[in-house]
């Protein structure tokens, strides 16, 4: 399918480092076929644009015609919110809601329009004054799950002045405001709120802190200290046997442990080749069990869109 060409295409350029413009006029060339309608060209050129997270671009590439679908209006929307253009797209949005009013079965919908709005008046108080929890909090009426709905939307669509102030209310929606980060891309914020813990709490068994641990037990796997992550990992799997991924996070911290020891054997005493032989045999079923490990899922995977996020961008890997 074109469409899919087109997804996968601007994929590899994203993670090779292309410019949101390069990614566009690369996109564009798919579109000038004698068997795609103009307004089809346009509707798979904004969808793989948004999908892409050039949201700028997208917002460009829409027409009237193409906001008359519902999945369009709504990628407009957070487009919108995305860039920033918070009034906009409370206009969009309130008038969107207006035209529902006599519709049936928009329950569902009309819900998460709601809480879009709720973000957009939210947004247009902290954003442009900097951080102002207070603000925020005295603005916000909803119960908790939709205070947890509305934070983590706001992570997802980049708001995090309101996502920060929410997220500042209770332990139970910090917790979850740092796995959202982290999930999103945000791996630096996710370390700086988890320093605000404190090692030492997160180090502890707790049931305040579930998500931040798991959290902070990945980024110590990264980071090399295996055995302390093994550690935590071990604990969280004690305390919540439904966390199963820890179980393998553990597997992996232990697994790097022997690899390591084995890797510093070879540097340190120079074995004779029989030996070696038989150590990087063992490497070698080490990296094929660490490979089964990795396919459980148990270590978070950024989406294409989701690595603009990370510390080292994608538009900067290879540059």
């Amino acid at each position: 399918m074109l469409l899919q060409q087109m997804l996968n295409h601007g994929e590899t350029l994203l993670r090779k480092g292309a410019s949101d413009t390069v990614i566009y006029e690369t996109l564009q060339n798919y579109i000038h076929h004698p068997d795609i309608s103009p307004e089809e060209g346009r509707e798979w050129l904004f969808t793989s644009l948004y999908r892409l997270g050039a949201y700028t671009y997208a917002i460009e590439h829409v027409s009237p015609l193409l906001l008359e679908k519902e999945y369009i209006r709504l990628q407009y929307a957070e487009c919108l919110i995305r860039t920033g253009q918070f009034q906009a797209a409370l206009q969009a949005l309130e008038n969107w809601m207006m035209s529902l009013a006599s519709e049936q079965d928009t329950t569902k919908l009309h819900s998460q329009l709601e809480l879009w709005v709720k973000l957009c008046r939210l947004a247009e108080i902290v954003v442009p004054q900097g951080s102002n929890p207070e603000a925020v909090l005295a603005s916000n009426a909803l119960p908790l799950d939709q205070t947890q709905a509305l934070m983590e939307t706001a992570v997802k669509m980049g708001v995090l002045p309101v996502a920060s102030a929410l997220a500042s209310s209770n332990d139970f929606l910090r917790d979850d405001y740092i796995l959202v980060l982290y999930k999103e891309g945000y791996v630096e914020l996710a370390r700086l709120e988890l320093e605000r813990i404190g090692k030492e709490k997160l180090s502890e068994d707790g049931t305040s802190h579930r998500h931040a641990r798991y959290i902070y037990a990945e980024i110590l796997h990264d980071d090399g200290h295996f055995e302390e992550a093994a550690r935590i990992f071990e604990r969280i799997a004690e305390q919540f046997p439904d966390m199963a991924r820890a179980r393998f996070g553990a597997c992996s911290c232990y697994l790097h442990t022997v690899m390591n020891r084995l890797t510093r054997r070879i540097e340190l005493y120079r074995p004779d080749r029989k030996e070696q032989g038989i150590i990087e045999r063992h490497l070698d079923d080490i990296s094929r069990a660490l490979n089964i490990i990795y396919e459980t899922k148990w270590h978070t995977v950024w989406s294409a869109t989701q690595s603009r996020n990370l510390p080292i961008p994608a538009s900067k890997m290879l540059q």
